[in-house]
């Protein structure tokens, strides 16, 4: 059998696939490392040549004096941002980048005691007192005086920002004062004197009305006059009436006044207690024409009921009302 040597020193036969031994977890753990470490190095290398390039102005370059902004409601006098560090090459650097401050358009200045930093302030306040504690002029917060020295001092680029937050912000009072000037309900709604042409309003208003009546026909109440025709309704008011009527002139026979089924009125008097029943048949007759009740419901004798002795000894008078039609009725069988 043929044998050949590997590089690693192993003796393989030639029936078996040629294999060479991997490399070891050690040799790949040391590349790794020392891959890592010089990338590093290099990433380092290259931030620190940026850093000193960012820190040397360009040749040509207008470089804008440092701004001071006002006091506003944004950037309040005691909260600043961040802290500015001037150099004796007047670099104020803030967050890493550089800016060249002009201390001659400037308004003056004064050292802080204690302070690593300038503090501009404005030509109308009065400079620091040395004698002040730092603490007490860096206090900000709720209910504490603020330093009047302690203005901040921002770069270009917040300029803008701090412009654009300005014009949010005056908007978003704005539109503040639109969503809440009706909480106050003593001065939300302002009473007009006159809105509208109250003398025309008032005259289109009644013309509106006099022509919504013009639809039906004019109310008339009934105290004013009675009704043309007496109707079904006016029947307890027609047995009312005749009662009235014969009850005052024939106490004597104790009258019962009654409707029947068909509307009819019925009067009934008691044969024992009258003298002489041709005095009431006269009687009857004439009311026909002179009794006020029956004129005033228009009320028609009725033929087949009229003078007729009942069973239990009552003479009956039949009166038909106008509203009932015109028919035969059958006579009551004494």
């Amino acid at each position: 059998m043929h044998t050949y040597k590997c590089k690693y020193k192993r003796v393989l036969a030639l029936n078996e696939p040629m294999r060479c031994a991997s490399p070891s977890p050690f040799f790949l753990f040391s590349f790794f490392f020392f891959f890592s470490s010089s990338f590093w190095g290099w990433v380092s290398t290259v931030q620190e040549r940026r850093g000193k390039k960012m820190e040397k102005p360009m040749k040509g370059e207008k470089v804008r004096p440092l701004q001071v902004l006002p006091r506003n409601s944004l950037h309040p006098a005691g909260r600043t941002g961040g802290r500015h560090s001037v150099g004796s090459s007047g670099i104020c650097s803030r967050s890493g980048s550089s800016y060249v401050v002009d201390f001659s358009a400037s308004p003056p200045t004064w050292a802080a005691p204690g302070a690593g930093c300038v503090t501009v302030a404005q030509p109308s306040l009065p400079p620091v007192d040395d004698a002040e504690p730092q603490n007490r002029r860096m206090s900000s917060g709720h209910g504490a005086t603020p330093s009047r020295t302690s203005l901040m001092v921002v770069p270009e680029e917040t300029v803008e920002e701090d412009e654009g937050t300005r014009d949010s912000f005056s908007s978003s009072s704005s539109a503040y004062m639109r969503h809440h000037r009706y909480e106050n309900p003593f001065t939300a709604y302002q009473p007009v004197s006159d809105p509208y042409d109250r003398h025309r309003e008032i005259e289109r208003q009644r013309r509106f009305i006099n022509d919504s009546k013009r639809l039906g026909r004019p109310f008339i109440p009934s105290g004013g006059r009675a009704l043309e025709k007496p109707t079904r309704y006016l029947l307890g008011d027609c047995v009312a009436a005749i009662y009235r009527t014969i009850g005052r002139d024939w106490p004597e026979t104790d009258p019962m006044v009654i409707s029947t089924a068909e509307d009819l009125v019925v009067v009934y008097m008691k044969r024992a207690r009258l003298r002489n029943t041709d005095t009431v048949l006269r009687y009857m007759n004439a009311s026909l024409k002179r009794n006020e009740a029956v004129r005033a419901f228009d009320l028609r004798k009725v033929p087949e009921g009229w003078d007729l002795l009942t069973d239990d000894g009552h003479i009956m008078y039949t009166f038909k009302p106008p509203w009932v039609r015109q028919r035969r009725f059958l006579q009551i069988k004494s």
